[in-house]
C-alpha cells in the first residue's frame, strides 16, 4: 500500500513539474493560432459592449468587431494582414484596415501595432499603448 502510494506521489510531482515546464514555455506565432472571440475591450471612454472574433493561422490574421458605448454610439472595424509573437509582445502589419468609428469611417492602408500581451492557453489580453486593452477567449472547435 505504502509502494503504491509513493509511486503516486512520484507521478503526481512529475506530473506538475512537467505542466509548470510546459506552462513556461515561450508563446509561438503557432500557439496562438486558432479562432478567438472578443470578450471586453477597455478604453479611456469606458467598457463598451462588444461582439468580435479574431481568426490566426500561418502568421495570418483577420478581425473584425464592433462596440457599443453606453451613450448608444457604434464603432465597428476590420483588419487583416500577417503578425508575429516575440516574448510578451505581438506584431500585428496590418495590410488594410477600415473603420466606422463615432460616425466617422476610414480606410487605412499599411501600418504596424504592436502591443504587448498575457496568454495562459485559453484567454488572449492584449494592452496597447495608447492604455485601451482587449480581452480574446479561443472558441473551440465546434464537434459536427
Amino acid at each position: 500500500m505504502v509502494t503504491k502510494l509513493c509511486r503516486l506521489f512520484i507521478i503526481c510531482v512529475l506530473a506538475s513539474a512537467a505542466l509548470q515546464v510546459n506552462a513556461s514555455q515561450p508563446v509561438t506565432t503557432e500557439t496562438l493560432e486558432g479562432a478567438w472571440e472578443l470578450v471586453s475591450y477597455d478604453t479611456a471612454d469606458g467598457q463598451p459592449e462588444v461582439n468580435g472574433l479574431q481568426l490566426m493561422q500561418d502568421g495570418h490574421f483577420s478581425i473584425a468587431y464592433e462596440q457599443t458605448f453606453p451613450a448608444g454610439e457604434l464603432s465597428a472595424r476590420s483588419h487583416a494582414g500577417t503578425y508575429r509573437a516575440d516574448g510578451n509582445q505581438i506584431t500585428y502589419n496590418v495590410r488594410w484596415w477600415v473603420q466606422h468609428v463615432v460616425g466617422e469611417d476610414a480606410i487605412i492602408s499599411s501600418t504596424s501595432v504592436s502591443p504587448e500581451f498575457d496568454y495562459d492557453g485559453i484567454n488572449l489580453k492584449l494592452r496597447f499603448s495608447n492604455g485601451n486593452s482587449q480581452h480574446w477567449r479561443r472558441v473551440e472547435p465546434q464537434t459536427k
